[in-house]
């Protein structure tokens, strides 16, 4: 099996996000407003080349370096993840979308290879 990728983000529920939240916003109604949550993203599982291409969009040169894992947005290639995730593979576009308002709103996202 060739590696696989994610993107785990961690920040301060409002509710403003339900729409890019992981679950149905029927889930959040009681949810308060700072509480921490978690949103996983992107879930590529094309392959170790495709990993490794999305990794390099997020600024990171080596996907197994675990101390790069923590993403950087000024490192980030948001207009090369742009096409990535919404023209090549458009099965990445919501995600794109809600990656781009959630660390808008100061949500901290980490690299998760797997494979």
């Amino acid at each position: 099996m060739g590696m696989t990728a994610s993107l785990i983000g961690v920040g301060a529920f409002k509710k403003e996000l339900v729409e890019h939240m992981e679950y149905p916003a029927q889930l959040y109604n009681e949810t308060k407003e700072g509480v921490t949550l978690t949103r996983e993203l992107f879930g590529i599982y094309e392959g170790s080349t495709t990993s490794r291409e999305f990794a390099s969009l997020l600024g990171i040169n080596d996907a197994w370096d675990f101390n790069q894992h923590k993403l950087d947005a000024k490192k980030i290639d948001f207009e090369g993840l742009q096409d990535f995730s919404c023209n090549r593979y458009s099965d990445y576009s919501e995600d794109y979308e809600a990656f781009v308002i959630l660390i808008g709103h100061g949500f901290e996202f980490h690299f998760c290879p797997n494979g």
